[in-house]
């Protein structure tokens, strides 16, 4: 499959139509549209462009808020640092006494799969949220399950 970058309008859409993501999902936006005040008691979904709203685009973050939590999904595993334009997102992170992200790289540099790889990060994270932990033996035993009979199909 080709990856092919999705844009805001798509990303967006995307979040909206999974039911339980749309519940926490506030919008993906450019690295200096993030709410000054971001919601901490609930849990709240973002997709981050590391471009300001006046450039063009460059790469997309996931980010999961909770409490006095931050996680980032950063598909490319770089510091944050890295990116020319972020200083408004980075600027925003230090806002949160908790904040964790992946240092791994999952895609490579050269393919525009980063929006692909923020929103599903997203649409599983929510899944797993409660720490009912038969409860999501159970969901993951179903999705396998799923993906199995997809195979056998």
């Amino acid at each position: 499959m080709e990856f092919v970058w999705l844009t805001t309008n798509q990303l967006n859409a995307l979040a909206d139509s999974d039911p339980e993501l749309r519940k926490y999902f506030v919008s993906a936006l450019a690295c200096d549209e993030l709410p000054e005040s971001p919601e901490r008691v609930k849990p709240r979904a973002y997709i981050v462009n590391t471009h300001p709203a006046d450039k063009p685009g460059e790469h997309w973050i996931a980010v999961w808020t909770e409490h006095d939590s931050c996680e980032i999904l950063d598909s490319y595993g770089l510091d944050l640092t890295t990116y020319e334009f972020l200083t408004p997102f980075i600027v925003w992170l230090n806002r949160w006494p908790y904040v964790r992200k992946n240092t791994r790289a999952l895609q490579s540099v050269k393919t525009a799969s980063c929006g692909n790889y923020a929103i599903i990060y997203l649409i599983f994270f929510p899944c797993f949220l409660k720490k009912d932990y038969a409860g999501n033996d159970d969901k993951v035993g179903d999705m396998l399950e799923d993906i199995i009979q997809s195979l056998i199909n």
